[in-house]
């Protein structure tokens, strides 16, 4: 899904594997560790 999300986007650094693998893994954090927003942000 990352890929497919990605495919419009063209780059020419070359560093779409470590963009995918940083996103894979910040997906899992954000699965494994949701962060929650402060009170104040709310209100």
């Amino acid at each position: 899904e990352i890929r497919e999300r990605m495919s419009g986007n063209l780059c020419r650094c070359g560093a779409y594997v470590s963009i995918v693998e940083a996103v894979a893994r910040a997906a899992e954090e954000s699965r494994t560790h949701p962060v929650r927003a402060p009170k104040e942000a709310l209100a």
